[in-house]
């Protein structure tokens, strides 16, 4: 039996499993920028930790080097989430890929990140990447997550989850 000790939702610790936070310089070269990630900054999500109790949070990337720094490299958004990890120590982060690069240079930018104990793992998103999640190139990145043992984190909407299905049936 549960006994109810009239703890509010608020005062729960948590762990937010997946965030989206934008480094501060990008921020910075797009002011003007009105959408819905023109809200994800790190303070404004630092004071959303401290008023829900939230002890942790994993920043997930985008396989986007576009939305996650001015270099646009994968290495840069790698160093950017880096930063924002070691300075406010509640947060964690997964590495992200960038498709430009070939998959052994994907693995090895990723391997050099998961170094760093903020990173806890492998971001795959084959929406933004235009890739499925079965692509071979995908296939390569599951296999060092399984070599590593590094979780992986697939963000895929509903229909492509269907799709596979539909395509493993016939």
């Amino acid at each position: 039996m549960l006994r109810s000790m009239n703890m509010k939702w608020r005062d729960i610790p948590k762990i937010d499993a997946h965030i989206h936070i934008i480094p501060d310089e990008v921020h910075a070269a797009s002011p003007d920028s009105d959408d819905e990630f023109s809200f994800a900054k790190v303070s404004s999500y630092q004071k959303i930790m401290d008023q829900f109790n939230i002890r942790r949070a994993i920043i997930m990337p985008f396989n986007d080097p576009w939305l996650m720094s001015m270099d646009f490299t994968v290495d840069a958004a790698h160093q950017n989430l880096l930063n924002i990890c070691k300075e406010d120590g509640r947060f964690s982060c997964f590495s992200d890929v960038d498709i430009r690069n070939t998959p052994e240079n994907t693995c090895d930018q990723i391997q050099k990140a998961l170094v760093h104990s903020e990173f806890c793992g492998i971001k795959l998103h084959p929406n933004n990447s235009g890739m499925n999640i079965d692509d071979e190139y995908n296939d390569i990145i599951a296999d060092l997550a399984v070599n590593t043992n590094y979780p992986t984190h697939c963000c895929m909407p509903i229909h492509f989850l269907s799709a596979i299905a539909q395509q493993n049936m016939k």
